[in-house]
């Protein structure tokens, strides 16, 4: 189901991209690897999530968006759990650079290919 939101929002958001999304795009992905350097595993997972919601934002669309803010929380919870009961680190710094890359390309079915769950955090 994320992976069909995503890429429904990114098709949405892709027309509406300018320097304001961009600008949004990369101070987002700098909050998300603070948190990550910080070792920070709640903030990490909420800012990654800030980072994944924008194209959300960007896609002008109510009815997704108020979809992905109501997903949001499960998804916190989730991978919140899942980190603590695996007591698996934060992911490496660098999980989002492809991602965010894609996002600023000219490529819009690479970047639908790339997202997925598996790519939230």
């Amino acid at each position: 189901l994320n992976k069909v939101l995503d890429e429904f929002a990114i098709e949405l958001a892709w027309p509406q991209r300018d320097p304001r999304f961009l600008d949004e795009l990369d101070r987002r992905h700098e909050a998300v690897k603070q948190a990550t350097r910080a070792v920070d595993t709640t903030r990490q997972i909420e800012t990654a999530l800030q980072l994944h919601g924008l194209i959300y934002e960007w896609a002008d669309n109510s009815v997704l968006l108020e979809t992905w803010q109501r997903l949001t929380s499960r998804l916190q919870m989730y991978f919140a759990l899942h980190q603590r009961a695996r007591n698996e680190p934060v992911p490496a710094e660098d999980v989002h650079e492809t991602y965010v890359a894609l996002l600023k390309g000219a490529d819009m079915r690479a970047a639908q290919r790339h997202i997925g769950f598996v790519h939230i955090l």
